[in-house]
């Protein structure tokens, strides 16, 4: 009976812990909106382009930058850019900003 009580009263305090949570906020809550990330490759002397967007959501998060890094390899093969000259960032996609982080 106390054990029950217990689990009533965590499950309760947790619950009251998420209220007002909101879905569209961007932030270190989980599940954000994640809708992907844009794909950034550089080279030379500040020197950039856009590649394009893949699709991910917060449960195909590390497909997304497996992903990421696919379009970014192969664009730079596609230049013939020099492997030690360029690199890549994948800037997280949300419902309300186009690079609210950058990864790599």
């Amino acid at each position: 009976m106390l054990r029950t009580i217990l689990m009533l009263l965590a499950v309760a305090t947790i619950t009251v812990g998420c209220t007002g949570y909101d879905r569209h906020y961007d932030g270190d809550f989980i599940p954000y909106a994640l809708r992907g990330f844009d794909v950034w490759i550089s080279w030379g002397d500040d020197q950039e382009l856009y590649v394009g967007r893949v699709e991910a959501s917060y449960r195909t998060r590390r497909q997304g930058l497996l992903d990421c890094n696919s379009s970014a390899v192969a664009e730079a093969n596609r230049m013939e850019l020099d492997p030690a000259d360029w690199g890549y960032v994948c800037c997280t996609v949300t419902a309300s900003s186009d690079c609210v982080t950058k990864v790599r």
